[in-house]
């Protein structure tokens, strides 16, 4: 499957799908930065199937747990993703069984979700292709990566 189809099966996908009453997805939104004493966890892939973006959800929301970020925001650019974690329903889906694992977690700690449209959201683009050359489980904790600095500038003017 080629960039194009896999572009097409995502916006029949989600073209088909009713927004739960409680969720309401921004037209366009560009990234912001968390309210104080509030971590904001990105989840990105570098893939644009909703598997891997279910996988990254659930891997930030199991990374900030393990060091202690809470609350904390879970910030990703799947609407079907995001919106199935603010679902109390099961999901269908054939990564449904990894997002309810995923929301057993978050069941006892402060988390929120934000869905974020991937042309609102420059950082976690150039993050998903960055991620592409990156072999090893990378993380930065207090740094900005280097090929992140004209992208954080560009975003907050």
């Amino acid at each position: 499957m080629n960039a194009q189809q896999a572009l097409q099966e995502f916006n029949n996908a989600n073209a088909s799908t009713r927004p739960l009453p409680s969720f309401t997805a921004p037209l366009q939104r560009i990234w912001s930065p968390p309210p104080a004493q509030t971590w904001k966890n990105k989840s990105t892939s570098h893939s644009s199937s909703d598997m891997v973006e279910a996988l990254a959800a659930a891997r930030a929301i199991s990374f900030a747990l393990e060091i202690g970020c809470s609350p904390f925001i879970l910030e990703g650019d799947s609407e079907l993703v995001i919106r199935t974690l603010c679902s109390e329903d099961r999901s269908l889906a054939p990564f449904g069984h990894i997002l309810e694992s995923a929301k057993a977690l978050t069941e006892a700690n402060c988390i929120s979700f934000s869905h974020i449209r991937r042309i609102g959201n420059s950082i976690a683009h150039n993050l998903a292709k960055h991620a592409r050359y990156v072999s090893s489980y990378t993380v930065w904790m207090e740094d900005v990566p280097s090929h992140l600095y004209y992208v954080l500038e560009a975003n907050n003017g």
